[in-house]
């Protein structure tokens, strides 16, 4: 076999590289937002519990919430059991 281990490490090195932005951008988009769903609007800036949106900004966020809580319990996880929407909606957002 004629391989060059060089370019093997290095191909292996791009792919791991490759594999690692794509895992942690994921992760690190998927956290950043749980900020700006149902639990995190409840924080400010500084970690507090304190609410940083409207009544403008609440009101128009749980309305398009619904639409997800609705499609979310419709989904079957095991058998006939359901998805509970409301009490997943933070995650379902986030995804």
């Amino acid at each position: 076999m004629n391989e060059n281990p060089k370019i093997l490490n290095h191909e292996k090195s791009i792919l791991f590289y490759f594999y690692y932005a794509t895992l942690r951008g994921a992760t690190f988009g998927h956290e950043i937002t749980h900020g700006f769903d149902d639990q995190g609007c409840k924080y400010n800036a500084m970690g507090n519990l304190q609410n940083w949106w409207t009544q403008d900004d609440s009101i128009k966020f749980y309305t398009k919430t619904k639409m997800i809580v609705k499609q979310f319990n419709k989904y079957i996880a095991v058998d006939s059991l359901h998805i509970n929407g409301e009490l997943t909606q933070g995650e379902n957002i986030d995804n």
